[in-house]
């Protein structure tokens, strides 16, 4: 590799004839530089480490070499390149390159160098403090481990000279800088105040002061002022600066030299913010004659009411201020721009928050030919507005017709521009909808001074675009923004007199807020002040009279800025008249309705009566009372007005009632039967009555007579009226009760042939119906005892029906009837094969189960059986050893038909002799 460079090496020196520097040497002091004019090449490899360009530099050395430039036709410096294209480098991490901004190694350490801190390599330029304009390297290796070295460059080059730029501010003339801290810092401003900014740039390496170098001084520099609401100064060392706003602004400076050669400086306007006055004033904006009462101010960190200020930040965005002409209806697109810079490099607009709005101040004579959109740099168009019903760059429009935006001149020729109004929009901070929805809800006549009379479209609020600044999402920040507006119809014009966007203030990378505070706030005397006008905090005051007073409460913030707000404090008379309605009746009732009416000076009036209807209080001027006997009754209440006056009076209410019900009788009905009354008796008529009964049948459900006849159970509902009221009751016609039917049965088991009685139990009935369930029944009008006989075995069901009235009950038992037990035990049996009396059985009938065990003399099993036809033939089990002649014990358990049990033991014979 270090082979080829050599030979690429040689290759340029033949052609352009440069110089060879080597770090053995020889040295180019200052007293012997190099010549610059052919030494000015920065892609020419002619600096090699002491193996030069065939071989690797030697191990455990320390060798120096200074390279000075000479000073023919200005300053030039000395710069070394190592590494990146066309030139090598490769120094071990144990060895070290160092580079000295001098002609000795005493000069300052511009750095040291090496594969562990450098491995791309490393670009060295004498400095402008170094007159001299000398580089010198020192290589030091330690003979462990080497590289390859380096194959680099040495050129004088010609850098830019530092310039030092200062500014001061003079707030309104001022003759002290208002700039803190010094050059950088921010000039605290009140709103409507002048700055103005110089700058007092300082040019040390200029041909003016060093005597080498280029020219550099206040008439051959450039400056830029550029503002963060979008303001751009003149080309000038000074500039005045208005804000138009209550935000913080931005101020760069950029100086650039004929190099050309820039240098920026920064600093901050802060302007103060306009206090919240909305909690400072009375305790109440109206008071009642005579009363003294307080207002409130406040300021302190412990006031919980008074003046506040709200944080403020500082102002992003752009403002064109600049007359644009919008001539009489000729189709053309007018456009009016404003460049963004100071924004990160590749900032773009992520959200529609990222441009906070954009607001235009103009006039225009005719609104319905109008078009606008905003163009963003990368060409992205989001439309404003389009009035253009007929179309025009966007398709129809709502077709505003001729009212105005701004008050313009209107007509053919009219003399200039007329006044404009400043319209904002913004898809995130809109109070209002697009111009399409909402002009006409927000057109307005124009003010009196306007040049021409007519309704004009409010600007006194945010409206929203046709389409979103969402659209914009995408769009670099900085760059050339363009508002577009196209004139479709001729008889009108108008114009723009500024513009503005304003992006959200967190993208900007130097954003930052501030937060004024107060530092004197007092209440303007008054002489219905009767508390000390400078206690910020309270002051009491005490109206002489009524009407209006007013009252000035002034705060003055750190910037030094005033601010007053002016309160009105209304002071009422008092006066009360009440209207009380009362109520006589003639029937009682459990909501009667009682009404008051007041006047007066000071409403509102509240009411509050007392045990109003189902409250413990009621605040209206109505409530309800109930009314449910005779005699005179007054309900009491207060009358509240607005000042705090109460008025006591009294509503009455008088009942007197004649009219009542006196009795209401029952005729019970029978079981089941529409055999019953029911009868009404009232009292205190006043002219015919009227009788009305409602009830439940199967025939009328109402009568108009005091007397119901053949009617059943239930509720009935009786109604008198007469010529002035309704009294009502009620009464539930009871009946006769059902019969219940019970009987009992004894036995109600047992062996066939079985008598059983039967006991009736029942409540009284007419009549009982008995059926036997053997075929058998009886029909009887007494509860007295019957019986039956059971022959045959079986389960009988008894039923007995009662019988009252058109009502019955009925109920039924079971009787069990089975045949008796019957077994026989034989004492002896001869299992011997001859056929007669072979086997031990017990011959069972009418048993549900058996359980027999068998054991001989000694208590072995021989056998078991649970079949009630159990046979044993002498053998074990009847299926193993025969058993041997002898006595054998049995035990048996037997289950009968009813599922009584019976237990036996006793002993059989087994004789197996022939």
């Amino acid at each position: 590799m270090k082979i080829l460079y050599s030979v690429l090496t040689i290759l340029l020196s033949v052609a352009v004839s440069y110089g060879q520097f080597n770090i053995s040497g020889p040295n180019y002091p200052p007293s012997n530089p190099i010549t610059c004019a052919t030494n000015s090449d920065i892609t020419a490899v002619n600096f090699f480490d002491d193996g030069g360009a065939a071989s690797d530099y030697a191990p455990g050395q320390t060798q120096v070499v200074t390279i000075c430039p000479d000073m023919t036709g200005g300053t030039p410096k000395i710069q070394a390149s190592f590494g990146g294209t066309g030139f090598s480098w490769d120094v071990h991490s144990s060895d070290e390159l160092r580079v000295y901004d001098g002609p000795t190694t005493g000069a300052n350490l511009i750095g040291t160098y090496n594969n562990a801190n450098s491995p791309a390599g490393f670009v060295a330029v004498a400095s402008w403090a170094n007159a001299s304009g000398c580089l010198t390297f020192e290589f030091v290796t330690d003979g462990a481990n080497e590289g390859t070295g380096w194959e680099a460059n040495i050129a004088c080059v010609s850098p830019p000279q530092d310039m030092e730029l200062h500014i001061e501010a003079f707030v309104n003339n001022s003759t002290t800088n208002d700039l803190f801290p010094l050059d950088t810092g921010y000039v605290d401003i009140c709103q409507g105040d002048s700055v103005l900014f110089v700058t007092n740039p300082v040019f040390p390496y200029s041909l003016e002061n060093s005597g080498t170098g280029y020219s550099q001084n206040i008439t051959n520099v450039d400056f830029l002022w550029e503002f963060s609401d979008g303001t751009v100064g003149p080309n000038n060392d000074s500039v005045w600066y208005v804000p138009n706003g209550q935000n913080g602004v931005f101020v760069q400076l950029t100086a650039t030299d004929l190099y050309p050669h820039n240098t920026s400086i920064s600093a901050k306007v802060r302007i103060s913010t306009t206090p919240v006055f909305n909690t400072s004033g009375p305790i109440e904006d109206s008071v009642c004659f005579g009363l003294t009462t307080d207002l409130i101010g406040g300021v302190t960190n412990s006031d919980t009411s008074g003046v506040n200020i709200p944080p403020n930040s500082f102002q992003l965005g752009g403002n064109y201020a600049g007359l644009t002409f919008l001539p009489d209806g000729s189709g053309n697109i007018y456009t009016t721009d404003i460049n963004m810079s100071g924004f990160p490099a590749g900032s773009v607009v992520t959200s529609a928050a990222d441009v906070q709005q954009m607001c235009v101040n103009m006039e225009h004579s005719f609104l319905g030919d109008l078009e606008m959109w905003l163009t963003c740099p990368n060409g992205t168009d989001v439309l404003i507005f389009n009035s253009y019903a007929a179309g025009g760059t966007y398709p129809g429009g709502f077709g505003g017709g001729g009212t105005f935006l701004g008050e313009p001149n209107d007509g053919f020729g009219a003399p200039g521009p007329g006044n404009g109004y400043e319209y904002c929009f913004s898809s995130v901070n809109n109070n209002w909808g697009t111009f399409a929805t909402d002009y006409q809800a927000n057109t307005i006549p124009t003010g009196p001074g306007a040049p021409t009379a007519g309704n004009t479209v409010d600007p006194n609020g945010i409206y929203a675009p046709e389409a979103t600044f969402a659209d914009f999402a995408g769009c670099p920040l900085n760059g050339t923004w363009t508002l577009n507006v196209q004139d479709s119809w001729g008889g009108d014009d108008g114009y723009i007199f500024e513009w503005g966007i304003f992006f959200e203030p967190s993208l900007y990378p130097n954003n930052e807020t501030y937060q004024n505070t107060i530092v004197d706030a007092f209440w303007t005397p008054d002489p219905t002040m009767v508390s000390n006008p400078a206690n910020d905090t309270v002051v009491s005051v005490a109206p002489p009279g009524i009407g209006d007073y007013l009252y000035t409460f002034n705060a003055t913030d750190d910037f030094g800025c005033s601010y007053d707000t002016t309160l009105t404090l209304h002071v009422l008379d008092t006066l009360i008249d009440v209207t009380t309605f009362d109520q006589s009746l003639v029937c009682q009732t459990d909501s009667v309705l009682l009404r008051s009416q007041a006047t007066g000076t000071v409403e509102p009036f509240d009411f509050a009566w007392e045990g109003g209807q189902g409250t413990t209080g009621v605040m209206a001027d109505t409530a309800y009372f109930s009314a449910l006997e005779n005699g005179v009754f007054e309900y009491p209440f207060t009358v509240t007005d607005g000042c705090g006056f109460i008025v006591n009076d009294t509503a009455t209410i008088t009942m007197n009632q004649t009219l009542a019900i006196d009795t209401l009788i029952q005729y019970m009905a029978d079981c089941g039967e529409e055999n019953g009354a029911v009868s009404g008796i009232g009292s205190g008529f006043t002219g015919t009555p009227k009788y009305k009964w409602k009830g439940p049948g199967t025939t009328l459900d109402s009568i108009t007579a005091s007397v119901w006849p053949n009617k059943p159970t239930g509720w009935y509902y009786f109604t008198i009226q007469d010529d002035v009221c309704i009294v009502s009751d009620s009464l539930f016609l009871e009946q006769d009760p059902p019969p219940t039917a019970s009987f009992d049965a004894n036995p109600e088991f047992g062996y066939a042939p079985l008598d059983v009685t039967f006991i009736n139990n029942s409540d009284p009935a007419t009549t009982y119906y008995w059926d036997f369930g053997n075929g058998e029944s009886a029909i009887v009008n007494n509860t007295d005892d019957q019986s039956t006989t059971y022959l045959t075995q079986g389960v009988y069901t008894v039923t007995l029906t009662t019988e009252k009235g058109a009502c019955t009950d009925d109920t039924t038992r079971n009787i069990v009837v089975t045949l008796p037990l019957i077994y026989e035990l034989p004492n002896v049996f001869t299992p011997n094969g001859d056929g007669d009396n072979d086997f031990f059985t017990m011959n069972v009938e009418n048993a549900q189960s058996v359980e027999l065990v068998i054991v001989n003399r000694w208590g072995n099993l021989v056998f078991e059986s649970t079949d009630i036809n159990a046979m044993w033939n002498g053998e074990v089990n009847n299926s193993g050893t025969e058993c041997s002649d002898g006595t054998y014990f049995y035990t048996f358990t037997i289950v009968d038909l009813t599922g009584q049990e019976r237990k036996e033991h006793g002993f059989v014979q087994l004789v197996r002799d022939n």
